[in-house]
Order: structure tokens, then C-alpha cells, then sequence
């Protein structure tokens, strides 16, 4: 199995009870955003750029709170993906809280964190969202 499959069966809510309509909301929700860079900018000025950088490469990933989510991103912002998940601010935080390592660190540029994260060359965030909504 390939790190791909690893990281879309944890997506797929095997072990998190998660749906596949959970990850596109997610995935919709961090477009709105402005993208990956942008949640990346947004725990950096939050002062929690050290977890964030622990879901790149091998090292040992720091978890996330609903909590954090919440006070990262506020409610305003997150309003939009509760209505998407069909829940309150708090339980769309601890969706946001389960999915963002995983997302994080299928993204980021060959596990380094440079101030920015980009897709590994040949790699394109659609078709990794549709190949697992395929499954």
C-alpha cells in the first residue's frame, strides 16, 4: 500500500468515523479559505506554526484540539463549514481538527516546510479528492 492509499484510508474515517462527505466539505471549506498556504499563514499567526510543521515529513505529528481550530480560524469562518457538515461550529471544529493533519501533510512539498506548501510536482488536489471520493 502507498503512502497515497495510507493517507486516503485515514481520510476515509476508518479509524475517525469519519465520510467521504466530511473530506469534500473539509477539502471545499480550505479552498474558501484561500487554500492550504493560507490555513498555513493563519497557524503561524496564531503562534502555533509548531504543530502545523509536525504534520510535514516523518517526524512525530503534534495533535489539534476543536478548541485550537477554533481559536486559529473563529467562528465566523468556520459558520461556513458547520452549515457544509450539517452540524454546530464545535463539531465542524473537530471534523476540521481530525482532517487538517492528514491534508497537511499529503500536500506539503516532499515533507519540508518552507514558509509555503505546494503539491509534489505531477500531484493535483482535485484528482486526489475525486480518486478518494471514488473509493
Amino acid at each position: 500500500m502507498g503512502i497515497l492509499d495510507n493517507v486516503l484510508g485515514h481520510l476515509s474515517g476508518d479509524a475517525n468515523g469519519g465520510s467521504p462527505g466530511h473530506v469534500e466539505a473539509v477539502w471545499e471549506w480550505i479552498q474558501e479559505q484561500g487554500g492550504i498556504e493560507a490555513l498555513y499563514q493563519r497557524f503561524q499567526q496564531g503562534g502555533m506554526l509548531a504543530v502545523v510543521t509536525s504534520w510535514i515529513g516523518h517526524s512525530a505529528s503534534k495533535s489539534l484540539s476543536g478548541h485550537d481550530v477554533q481559536a486559529i480560524f473563529g467562528e465566523s469562518a468556520l459558520s461556513s463549514l458547520a452549515v457544509k457538515l450539517g452540524m454546530d461550529v464545535p463539531g465542524a471544529s473537530g471534523i476540521l481538527a481530525t482532517y487538517l493533519p492528514s491534508v497537511v501533510g499529503m500536500l506539503s512539498s516532499f515533507g519540508k516546510a518552507e514558509g509555503h506548501m505546494t503539491l509534489p510536482e505531477g500531484l493535483d488536489p482535485g484528482s486526489l479528492l475525486t480518486t478518494f471520493l471514488k473509493r
